[in-house]
């Protein structure tokens, strides 16, 4: 199982990310938090995901992120949609398990 942790900022809307695959192709998915836009897009999204059609489509499939917000549109620099694809990636095999994080900083 991998679990993240997605702080997006002042909205203080957290988000807890787990995603659990047997077969490093598809994983079940779960996003706790307090969002109803992000809570939507989740449950619209349903609960097993395939990671090879998420994060690498075939030529001429559609690009997933693209389609995602197209479909469920949030706040365009939420960091939780990308926090989301990388637990999948990481899940099943496809990344290694790395922070990523977006910092100001004030000069």
């Amino acid at each position: 199982m991998t679990k993240v942790k997605v702080e997006p900022g002042i909205c203080g809307l957290t988000a807890v990310i787990t995603a659990d695959s047997e077969d490093g192709m598809e994983a079940e998915v779960h996003v706790e938090t307090r969002c109803k836009m992000i809570r939507e897009m989740a449950d619209g999204l349903g609960e097993t995901l395939n990671a090879y059609e998420l994060l690498m489509p075939s030529p001429g499939q559609e690009r997933c992120l693209p389609a995602i917000t197209a479909k469920y549109p949030t706040h365009a620099s939420c960091p939780v949609l990308a926090g989301l694809l990388k637990c999948v990636e990481a899940e099943c095999g496809l990344a290694l398990k790395k922070d990523a994080s977006i910092t100001f900083i004030e000069e």
